[in-house]
Order: structure tokens, then C-alpha cells, then sequence
């Protein structure tokens, strides 16, 4: 028998732990400091990143702990977890009651326990009053009142409203779990990844079986030159047949397949042409802005670190862009040897040409590239269900206060009809004191 009760002791501690309100409030507030690390610091970078940004130490840390993938690490997961199941223990906890107050309510009172309620109140009927009218008056009133009426005995009324309030925090807390089961499904389902393209170039994505071609690309300025909006026409490829072609935005994505297209940046590349002194060409290649190309045959590096559109000078003779058309282009770049030691910076126009160590190099032409965000993230269903269901729960919530009367008929000692009549309410009790009072300041008006 001792062995038996000490198991269910540890059984209830655990439930009576599991359902507590203070540990999901700790395990909530360990997950968002959690996730607040995890918006802070950079993720799924290259461990330099992390060593040229932060103190070796600091770097150290973020890559031992994880904390460069924090949403996928063992921890951040079993935090998660454990709130989850709080919110599921309490929820399960809370729903016999819930379920009860809205489908089998407790619609009759005692004399003892109405006058227990804090908002009650005795009437007496007069002597010329007709019980029966009386009963009916103040049916009506509650009815006027939104309420409810039921007859669980002849000599009683049972009012209520507002009674699906009750399943108010129990949908919150149900969508709150939907929610957190989303974030962490898309975090270890889904991901996210760059592509970019200048216009008639096709991109080719080894996670999707389609290939994305860049129609077109252009940017729409407004007279002080500040960006209005960014466009990429885009064409879906599938088995080289053009199945779909979209004009994205930004916010405004294109879908395809599970994969979300997203307008993210933009940037300028050049076209650069190496040839020797005979004019034989050698190469040509597409230099990104702020990127570096490397020529192998002459283990040379070219890096085009900028590119103007409209070059021009300030008031204290630095480089500047007068506007972004290209009404007078410049490549700024610079060259370096085999040692990765600067041989010279240059800035060339359209079709100059650089020569060192018999080769010449020139930039002949450039183009504007566009930047696409590459996001699948089968959560997103999910996170709208969970997010409707939130706001069905803080509706009822705040809009839905349950409130029950308890009206009985009787006698008093001395013979006479009396009325007595209680109320409850669990949410807004203040509001509903008030309330309870004009009700029945109307009641005595009717059968007073």
C-alpha cells in the first residue's frame, strides 16, 4: 500500500510540475532570450565570420555552444519541448472544467449558496403580487439583457451568457503550442539561400527541379533619386519549357513549388575582358561588385571594388554618384600579384584598357544583377491556422465574459414569497458588479 501511494505521489508531483504556471513563464522566458541570441548573432555563417566580428574567446563560445545554429541545437529543442508539453499538460488540465462550465453547468443554487455569491440580493413579493407575473418579469429582463433562461426546477431560473468565454484562454493556449511547434518545424524543415542573376541569365537551384530565369530587372526612382521600388521579371523553367513568368516586388513574392522568391538587393557587375599584347583573347568573366576574380595563368587578381553609374566629385574632390543612371560610368578597381600585394588601383571607363605584364585588361560592358531570397518554409500553413485560432481565443477572451444568475423562489419564515437572486462572473467581475446591480435595480422596478 505505501509503495503504491509513494508512486502516485511521484506521478502527481511530476503532473502538478508539468501543469504549472511558473515553470512554462520560466521555460517562456528561456526560449525568448534564447531566441533573442539567435536574432542577434549571425547564423549558419563560416567560423570567420564569427572570429571577425567578435573577440576569440567571444567566437569560441558561439561555435562550441552552438550558438551560430541556435534554433537546431539539441538544447534550444528540448527547451522548446518542454514548454510545449507544459502547454499541453495545462491545457488537458484545464479542459474537464472548461468543458463543464460551458455544457454542464452547475444551473441550480441553494438558498445558502446564492447568498455566499458576493453579488446577491433578497426581494420580497407584496402581498397583491402575482408570483407568476413576477417570475415572468424578470425573465424578461434577463432576456433583455442577453441572457439565457432555463427552468432546471419550477421555483427556479437559471440565466447565463457569454458562456463559450470560458474556451477563450484554452484556444490561446492551444494556439500559443500550434505556434511554437511551427517556429521549430520550419526551423528543422525548412531554409534559406541567396540567388542572383543579371537579366537573361538562368539560374540553376540543385534543391528544386525547375531552373529560374532573370527576364528583366529595373529599379523605379523618384525625383531626389531615392529607390521607390525594385522589379524582376522572372520566368519558372521546367524540362526547358516556360511554364510561369511573374514581376515580383518587394513583399510581393513569387511562389513556386514550395520555394518563396523574394526581392532582397541589387548590385552592379562588369564584364571584363583579358587579353594579351597580340589582342589573343584569354577570358572574359563577370566581376561583381566588391568581388574578386582570379586569373589563373597569370595568378593575377582583379577586384572590382565599386562601380558609378554617374561618376563625379564632391566639394572636397571625392568620388561620388550624381545620380544613379549611367550618364558617365566608372569601374574602381584595383589589381593584385601572386603575393596578394596591390599592384595598382584604377578607374577606368567603359573600354579602357589596363596593361601589365603583357596582359590587358578591360572592362567592355555592365549590367545591374538582381538578388533573390530563397526561402521554404512549410511552417507558414501552420503558422496561419495557429494564428487565427489566437485571435478566435483573445476574442472570446475579451468579448465573451461567461456570467451565470441564479434566480430562486420561496418562502421566508414568516410565510411570505421571496425572491432570491445571485450572480457570477469570473472575468471583468468589477464591470459585472455594476451590471448585476442595474439588473436588479430594473427587476424591482417590474415587480416591486
Amino acid at each position: 500500500m505505501n509503495l503504491n501511494k509513494g508512486k502516485n505521489s511521484i506521478k502527481d508531483l511530476i503532473w502538478k510540475y508539468l501543469c504549472s504556471m511558473k515553470v512554462g513563464i520560466i521555460l517562456l522566458i528561456i526560449v525568448a532570450i534564447l531566441s533573442i541570441f539567435g536574432t542577434l548573432i549571425p547564423q549558419g555563417a563560416e567560423e570567420e565570420v564569427y572570429y571577425r566580428q567578435y573577440s576569440e574567446t567571444v567566437a569560441d563560445i558561439i561555435l562550441f555552444t552552438g550558438m551560430d545554429n541556435v534554433f537546431e541545437t539539441w538544447w534550444y529543442l528540448l527547451v522548446g519541448g518542454l514548454l510545449c508539453v507544459n502547454l499541453l499538460a495545462c491545457s488537458i488540465n484545464r479542459f474537464p472544467g472548461i468543458y463543464r462550465g460551458v455544457f454542464s453547468p452547475k444551473k441550480v443554487k441553494n438558498d445558502r449558496g446564492i447568498n455566499n455569491l458576493k453579488n446577491q440580493t433578497e426581494l420580497f413579493l407584496s402581498q397583491n403580487k402575482d408570483k407568476e407575473k413576477a417570475f415572468d418579469e424578470i425573465e424578461t429582463v434577463l432576456k433583455q439583457e442577453g441572457f439565457k433562461i432555463e427552468h432546471p426546477r419550477e421555483d427556479s431560473v437559471y440565466a447565463s451568457k457569454g458562456r463559450f468565454g470560458y474556451f477563450g484562454s484554452f484556444i490561446t493556449h492551444i494556439s500559443f503550442l500550434i505556434l511554437i511547434l511551427a517556429f521549430m518545424y520550419g526551423n528543422l524543415t525548412g531554409f534559406e539561400d541567396s540567388v542572383g542573376g543579371v537579366p537573361g541569365e538562368t539560374i540553376s537551384m540543385n534543391y528544386a527541379d525547375f531552373d529560374l530565369k532573370v527576364e528583366d530587372f529595373r529599379i523605379d526612382y523618384r525625383d531626389d533619386y531615392s529607390v521607390d521600388q525594385y522589379y524582376s521579371d522572372l520566368t519558372i523553367l521546367e524540362n526547358g519549357e516556360e511554364t510561369k513568368t511573374e514581376t515580383i516586388y518587394v513583399n510581393r513574392p513569387l511562389r513556386h513549388d514550395g520555394l518563396n522568391f523574394y526581392q532582397s538587393s541589387y548590385g552592379w557587375v562588369g564584364s571584363l575582358r583579358i587579353e594579351d599584347e597580340e589582342k589573343f583573347f584569354l577570358d572574359t568573366v563577370q566581376v561583381f561588385e566588391d568581388r574578386s576574380y582570379r586569373y589563373r595563368m597569370g595568378n593575377l587578381t582583379v577586384h572590382l571594388e565599386a562601380f558609378y553609374p554617374d561618376y563625379g566629385y564632391d566639394a572636397e574632390g571625392s568620388p561620388v554618384n550624381k545620380s544613379p543612371y549611367p550618364n558617365n560610368p566608372r569601374f574602381i578597381w584595383y589589381l593584385l600579384d601572386g603575393k596578394n600585394e596591390l599592384v595598382d588601383m584604377m578607374v577606368s571607363e567603359k573600354g579602357e584598357t589596363y596593361e601589365y605584364e603583357n596582359v590587358e585588361f578591360t572592362f567592355t560592358d555592365y549590367d545591374q544583377y538582381t538578388v533573390l531570397r530563397v526561402v521554404r518554409d512549410p511552417s507558414v500553413p501552420i503558422f496561419y491556422f495557429g494564428s487565427v485560432l489566437m485571435m478566435v481565443g483573445l476574442i472570446l477572451s475579451f468579448f465573451f465574459a461567461p456570467r451565470r444568475i441564479w434566480v430562486n423562489f420561496g418562502k421566508d419564515d414568516d410565510g411570505n414569497d421571496r425572491i432570491l437572486i445571485g450572480g457570477q462572473s469570473f472575468k471583468s467581475k468589477a464591470q459585472f458588479e455594476e451590471d448585476f446591480k442595474e439588473i436588479i435595480n430594473i427587476i424591482k422596478e417590474k415587480v416591486g
